[in-house]
């Protein structure tokens, strides 16, 4: 891929994600049609790992932390985990950063927490 080409990639995905956030802000999920609705929850009833994550989102966005927290908890740990993993792929990542996302139990651990957290949530 040429230069000119990573870059104007780059400034897709960063104007899509700007776009998707404003968009995100500015309609609720509660209110509007627009949003997909869940595959799981419609065929089996039951709330899947990221069931109200956009709901969360949303709260989040509006700065209703306890929404957020009610709507899809698993939110406020799947972000920071998410960004170590991001920045452990880095070519200068930080030691911690880089260990933690490739570190061997790592697949392992998340497979378990999402099991987990599926499970609790539906009792």
């Amino acid at each position: 891929m040429t230069p000119a080409a990573k870059k104007a990639l780059i400034a897709a995905a960063i104007i899509l994600t700007v776009a998707a956030i404003v968009v995100l802000y500015c309609f609720d999920p509660m209110q509007v049609s627009f949003y997909p609705r869940c595959p799981s929850k419609l065929l089996t009833g039951c709330d899947c790992p990221g069931c109200g994550t956009l709901r969360a989102l949303h709260a989040l966005s509006h700065g209703d932390i306890s929404a957020a927290w009610h709507f899809n908890a698993a939110l406020f740990f799947a972000l920071p985990a998410a960004v170590v993993f991001f920045i452990g792929d880095r070519p200068r990542a930080p030691r911690w950063a880089s260990a933690a996302a490739h570190w061997r139990y790592s697949p392992v651990i998340l497979l378990a927490a999402i099991v987990l957290w599926t499970v609790f949530r539906n009792l």
